[in-house]
């Protein structure tokens, strides 16, 4: 017997850029932000954390950071960051998982099961993203890599699902890996080679509680869906450590900074009238990427018009994406520019000419 179904959901079109539409957000409301700066190690007593040690990665320079409540919102590193020789209490389970872009097998997304698992085709850019396995993580979060193992997992999923896909290793495109910090069964239950039963859920650790260590909050897991709500949870209680009193949370009502339009159909139909000396199908695509900050990067675009134009021929990225990126959005590197502020490595390598001019607009940003 066999079954089938339709449903609608949302699809993050770059999680980077909203990764860092919410640093943008904070910034906005009075944070202060440092980018490309490694947590070492928590400062203080065994009962009492009064901050945090960190190191420049540019210069090499540690500097220690007062606070009277410190929130480890780490991801897979959290662990890291709350245990030391004397606490252990926080206990993670690594997964991790991988995607990769192939040629387009379907112009729909699907989800398939199968007898050891699930997997997903999603339409992106062109082109299918093929997600995702499940597999415990055991070594450094820093080292997580796509190997060759994964990628036949993956392959071998897809092909079982879908037959008439034929997909090859030759057909992969582009591949990365993510690692979900799940919460780790505190009965330390065996979960065999896949961490696909291991609960998706988040939990928030008081450290004072736990282990009498003040001064310190763990959020633990949760995903992408969740995350407002953890963060308000956090704060409602860090509030309360703090001895402040609880305002009423606005996020479910506040949008991100370059979220602020009354529909993206509608803002991507005004921007493409705004803008007719351009394709409509770049305005769209920086649309996807940029929000309302469309307008930002267009205002660099007009300022130099060579700027305007594709990094390379074929491609949809312009330069004003990495001026503006070196100019606005914290990128001090190449990588973070490429992969993580224009997108433009986000198919796999786009050229040796890309990159090229990539690296000629930062330079002369940031000299």
């Amino acid at each position: 017997r066999a079954g089938a179904l339709t449903y609608y959901d949302c699809m993050m079109h770059t999680p980077e850029r909203l990764a860092f539409e919410f640093i943008q957000g904070a910034v906005e409301n009075g944070a202060l932000v440092a980018n490309y700066a490694r947590a070492l190690s928590l400062t203080g007593t065994a009962d009492q954390v009064d901050g945090i040690r960190i190191r420049d990665l540019m210069d090499g320079r540690e500097y220690d950071i007062s606070a009277r409540l410190v929130i480890n919102a780490a991801g897979p590193w959290a662990d890291h960051i709350a245990d030391d020789e004397a606490h252990g209490a926080v206990k993670l389970q690594r997964s991790k998982g991988i995607h990769l872009i192939t040629r387009r097998i379907s112009r729909k997304a699907l989800t398939l099961f199968l007898e050891d698992g699930h997997f997903f085709v999603l339409p992106w850019r062109g082109h299918s993203l093929l997600a995702t396995t499940d597999t415990p993580y055991l070594d450094d979060p820093d080292a997580v890599r796509v190997n060759e193992a994964d990628i036949a997992e993956l392959l071998s999923k897809v092909n079982r699902g879908l037959p008439e896909a034929r997909l090859n290793r030759a057909d992969i495109r582009h591949c990365y890996a993510g690692l979900r910090p799940l919460v780790a069964d505190p009965a330390g239950a065996d979960i065999g080679d896949s961490t696909y039963g291991v609960s998706r859920g988040s939990e928030i650790f008081d450290h004072q509680k736990a282990e009498n260590r003040a001064g310190l909050i763990s959020a633990l897991g949760g995903k992408w869906t969740t995350s407002r709500h953890l963060a308000e949870q956090v704060t409602d209680l860090a509030l309360r450590k703090l001895g402040r009193p609880k305002l009423p949370c606005r996020t479910e009502h506040t949008p991100l900074p370059g979220g602020h339009m009354k529909g993206f159909a509608d803002f991507v139909q005004e921007a493409q009238a705004a803008y007719p000396a351009h394709d409509p199908a770049l305005i769209r695509h920086l649309a996807l990427n940029y929000g309302a900050r469309l307008h930002r990067l267009m205002e660099v675009a007009a300022a130099a018009p060579a700027l305007a134009t594709p990094l390379a021929p074929g491609l949809p990225e312009i330069g004003a994406q990495i001026h503006y990126a070196a100019k606005s959005e914290l990128a001090l590197t190449l990588e973070d520019a490429v992969f993580r502020r224009s997108g433009l490595c986000a198919l796999g390598h786009p050229g040796q000419e890309a990159l090229a001019r990539a690296a000629q607009i930062m330079g002369g940003v940031l000299g």
